[in-house]
């Protein structure tokens, strides 16, 4: 990037990287470089790349967890986004060990539904704080809401209006 480009050319340009190095890499350019101010596009297309990544790392059987494989794809874009503020936060790769451990025990379904009941996730605070609040696990539930109990989706929605407030 050594002559000036334009806000669109660098979206597009993020929109190409292939693997967290070149994100790290390429960030460090945007710094430099004075493009800051689009480094929310760089995180989300991070997501995007880790939660490719975690598809190996879990099995999920739709039929045994009873879910959809849009509902799969949202909950890795979320744990990815969650890891990604966590890996920022700590200045290190950060895994939510808590999260996939409660996946492991109970199931991608019943995880989601436990960790969602809470009155407050500290993961949706960081989410809402780092501008990625379009990953919560609260917004999986209400994108999936057909899975859920309803009265369940009624307390996710009111928790996340509560939120915006």
């Amino acid at each position: 990037m050594s002559k000036k480009i334009s806000d669109f050319e660098v979206k597009e340009r993020i929109k190409n990287l292939k693997s967290i190095e070149r994100c790290d890499s390429f960030e460090k350019n945007m710094e430099l470089k004075g493009y800051s101010h689009l480094k929310n596009y760089l995180s989300r297309q991070r997501v995007f790349i880790r939660s490719g990544e975690l598809l190996d790392v879990f099995n999920f059987d739709i039929k045994d967890e009873g879910v959809t494989e849009n509902f799969i794809t949202d909950f890795l874009e979320a744990l990815a986004a969650y890891e990604e503020y966590l890996s920022s936060k700590n200045s290190r790769r950060t895994i939510a060990q808590k999260l996939r451990q409660s996946v492991k025990r109970n199931g991608l379904k019943n995880a989601i539904i436990k960790t969602t009941s809470k009155k407050t996730t500290q993961g949706s605070d960081y989410l809402f704080e780092a501008g990625l609040d379009e990953f919560t696990l609260e917004k999986v539930v209400l994108d999936n809401h057909e899975l859920f109990e309803d009265d369940h989706v009624e307390f996710v929605r009111d928790k996340l209006n509560f939120n915006k407030k």
